[in-house]
């Protein structure tokens, strides 16, 4: 998010999931803020995760991105939550 909006292209009420060792509560003051204006216009639902700990804690060590794919499901809409989980 420092060098990209990422936020940018979401569609008006998207889902932006946002991996970050930072506490949720003090996310939002350490994106820049082209992002917090593009969050806010587009009125985005934001969900953050700590995927690297959550994989450490699962003894999935290097699987970060099986813990943000079973995060981008539950959140999107894509699949049932318990059928995302599950899979």
């Amino acid at each position: 998010v420092e060098h990209f909006d990422t936020a940018e292209m979401l569609l008006p009420g998207g889902v932006w999931l946002l991996n970050t060792p930072a506490a949720p509560d003090t996310v939002w003051d350490k994106l820049p803020a082209r992002t917090q204006r593009s969050l806010l216009e587009k009125g985005a639902r934001i969900f953050v995760i700590d995927a690297s700990r959550v994989a450490r804690d699962c003894g999935l060590r290097g699987r970060v991105n099986t813990v943000m794919q079973t995060c981008f499901f539950a959140v999107s809409g894509v699949l049932p939550a318990e059928q995302a989980i599950g899979e």
